[in-house]
């Protein structure tokens, strides 16, 4: 009777709540996957049960535990073997912890022998440390995230996927030789083999040893983790770079082939005597050089050569660009394709909603400011107003008021989590006469 009790009240719901925890991290629903959940907890629960009822160390009773819930993840769900392993680990570890947390501190006031023997403190016990994990699941089904939702915002690979893989595993390792290890010290009815290794054949240095190793190849994958971000950083900015040069270039030739154009139509003024049109036509080759001048007074080379090629493309479709400088400093904190991705996607919305739309006398305003200690740059349009209600929504991934025309919404979620990254604000005001976004980044 004591092991269905066992089963149906604490083994049964202790694994449900684990493999529950363990999907609902990696994105899975529910609803999709209860008869895989269901199963593998029934028989996850019975195959542990019954291996406690044989005589053999604890060690190995858990560790055949561990490799059947791996397993049942591989194959039930049918994952890779990446998947299941990262599914696996962070399930368990989480467990571990809360676990851990949850005995140490209960077993300061009741001794861990006499809650092994007693059912209404084991059933206790397995509620109180499964309640984060249950906590846990519930947040993240109500919010729909997940950690690959991380790994999706922030790139994966292969190689990123080594890294976090042995990292994971090497903290593993050491979490559960340090907190394991003394938890079983506090157990005396159970024999594990911590016990053996210590006490009969004086192993305390191997696990001193293997906690050392473990250390070593953990702050070692860490410092590959850092170097392979700093590597895609570089390469990004190299892209960046290049790819800002080529439109420099392209610029360059086609101001180039215009200035022969206008060499030519001055000429044929100056020789038919048209002074009027002559002077008209100079002053607008001033205007366009004094705006161009107004881009190059920003120092900054990725946003200055940019500006210079957005420039071309906004005056081409008959909109007045007005570049704003008031600072002569570079922000050399903010990474520059950052800024380049920052500004351009600003820059594009702007010139969409002067141009898909009537606009008198249309018209965009850049604004390259420092106010204390922050960056503050400020990209207005007189184009359409944006409604009230939907100025909490623009920066919602994959939302755009624009879906008919084919625009997927994602330019202005990128600016918010490139702004976000640098612990900054963007504001966004808008009125029948013009909207503005104003971005702030701490210097």
């Amino acid at each position: 009777m004591s092991f269905i009790l066992n089963y149906l009240f604490i083994t049964f719901p202790e694994f449900f709540t684990i493999f529950l925890w363990g999907t609902t991290l990696f994105g899975y629903r529910f609803s999709e996957i209860k008869k895989q959940i269901l199963f593998m907890a029934a028989f996850s629960g019975l195959f542990s049960d019954l291996l406690w009822k044989i005589n053999i160390l604890s060690d190995f009773r858990i560790l055949i535990t561990l490799t059947s819930s791996f397993l049942l993840y591989k194959f039930i769900l049918k994952n890779s073997w990446i998947r299941s392993f990262f599914i696996f680990f962070s399930t368990f570890f989480s467990l571990l912890i809360t676990e851990s947390i949850i005995v140490i501190v209960v077993g300061q006031f009741i001794n861990i022998d006499d809650i092994l023997q007693s059912f209404p403190l084991k059933f206790l016990i397995t509620f109180l440390y499964l309640s984060p994990l249950m906590l846990g699941t519930w947040i993240l089904h109500k919010k729909n995230k997940s950690i690959l939702s991380f790994f999706n915002q922030n790139g994966y690979d292969r190689k990123k996927a080594l890294y976090w893989t042995m990292i994971f595993v090497f903290a593993f390792l050491q979490g559960y030789l340090i907190i394991y290890m003394n938890y079983a010290f506090y157990i005396e009815e159970y024999q594990f083999l911590h016990k053996e290794i210590i006490f009969k054949i004086s192993g305390f240095p191997i696990v001193s040893l293997i906690l050392i190793i473990a250390n070593i190849v953990l702050i070692y994958f860490t410092i590959k983790l850092k170097n392979y971000h700093l590597e895609k950083e570089i390469i990004q900015y190299e892209d960046s770079y290049h790819e800002n040069i080529q439109n420099l270039i392209h610029t360059l030739k086609s101001e180039r082939h215009d200035y022969l154009n206008e060499i030519q139509t001055l000429y044929i003024l100056a020789k038919t005597e048209s002074f009027d049109e002559l002077k008209q036509y100079i002053q607008q080759l001033v205007n366009n050089i004094q705006s161009l001048n107004r881009v190059t007074q920003i120092k900054n080379i990725p946003v200055s050569a940019l500006l210079h090629s957005k420039w071309n493309e906004i005056e081409s479709k008959g909109v007045a660009l007005e570049v704003i400088t008031k600072t002569s400093d570079i922000f050399p904190t903010i990474k520059g394709y950052d800024l380049v991705k920052i500004i351009s996607n600003i820059l594009d919305n702007a010139l969409r909603a002067v141009t898909e739309f009537p606009v008198k006398n249309p018209k965009i305003e850049f604004i390259w400011d420092k106010q204390g200690n922050e960056a503050v740059i400020s990209i207005a349009n007189n184009g359409p107003k944006i409604e009230k209600e939907l100025l909490s929504k623009i920066f919602q991934q994959g939302f755009s008021t624009k879906k008919a025309n084919g625009q997927h919404g994602y330019g202005l979620s990128i600016v918010k989590k490139i702004i976000e990254k640098y612990h900054g604000s963007i504001e966004v005001l808008s009125d029948d006469h013009k909207t503005e976004f104003i971005m702030k980044i701490p210097l």
